[in-house]
């Protein structure tokens, strides 16, 4: 059981975190720790992603209309999607067996931190003439990526961002790409998930008071993922990633000091 004020932060992490290129996922690890909530494991987390997608939808119908409507944007879709459905069939019981602690998300952050940085400027760098329209190879590399991004601690929007901007395509069209791909993975986790809970494999009660935190954490994470997404689909076109590479080196550097250097962490 899951407290309606702890879902809330839990929604509000996720909301924030998954359209920012920080991971979403090792936020809500870390978030978890600090709230004295390691019980709760990715079946509650895939929840609060459905939350996200609500907000992709609702920011970006257009376009997604539009993939309907051209076989190749379909296309695009399904490539960019395979690895990542690939990764979470094989991976996806090791990774929440292993990565059940925040322990080493300082890691994580820190390879995170680093490709921001290097896109950042490289990015810059790209002269005009060589950047082009989102093609086969452009989604193929962001796809694989993605599914890189099944550790926590490793930004899903982060990792195909940079793979999209660093490949030369366009970054208006990563942008809404990068968020668009995350629709079929997402909801295909949270199927797994749902599969797993009927099934009785994972302990998620469907009774109050736990239905009212996942549905109070969902409501949270797509309002607030809203007005990120607007956000960030402003912020790649001009492709300023270093503030955010700041951020996670900061991060990185203080879990690296609390569960490495101090002889007792502090949490």
């Amino acid at each position: 059981m899951i407290d309606w004020w702890k879902a809330l932060i839990l929604g509000l992490v996720q909301g924030v975190t998954e359209f920012l290129p920080v991971s979403s996922s090792g936020h809500l690890l870390l978030t978890r720790e600090l709230l004295g909530l390691e019980e709760i494991g990715l079946a509650f987390d895939i929840f609060l992603h459905v939350g996200t997608v609500i907000a992709v939808c609702a920011v970006l119908w257009r376009q997604i209309i539009n993939v309907f409507k051209h076989p190749k944007q379909l296309v695009f879709v399904i490539i960019a999607s395979i690895p990542a459905a690939v990764a979470g069939f094989l991976l996806n019981d090791y990774v929440e067996s292993v990565f059940v602690s925040a322990r080493w998300l300082w890691v994580l952050f820190l390879i995170t931190a680093i490709l921001l940085l290097v896109t950042d400027i490289l990015g810059k760098k790209i002269a005009q003439d060589k950047i082009t329209k989102l093609g086969y190879g452009n989604v193929a590399v962001m796809g694989l990526w993605q599914a890189a991004a099944i550790v926590p601690g490793l930004s899903r929007s982060g990792t195909t961002i940079c793979a999209g901007v660093l490949s030369g395509a366009k970054r208006d069209e990563v942008a809404n790409f990068s968020f668009i791909m995350s629709i079929p993975v997402i909801l295909g986790a949270a199927a797994y998930q749902a599969l797993k809970i009927l099934k009785g494999e994972v302990a998620v009660s469907l009774a109050s008071p736990d239905i009212i935190s996942i549905v109070l954490g969902v409501i949270v994470s797509s309002v607030s993922g809203f007005f990120v997404i607007k956000f960030m689909l402003k912020l790649i076109r001009q492709c300023n990633l270093k503030w955010f590479s700041l951020y996670l080196g900061v991060l990185a550097l203080l879990l690296f000091v609390n569960f490495v250097i101090l002889p007792k962490p502090l949490f």
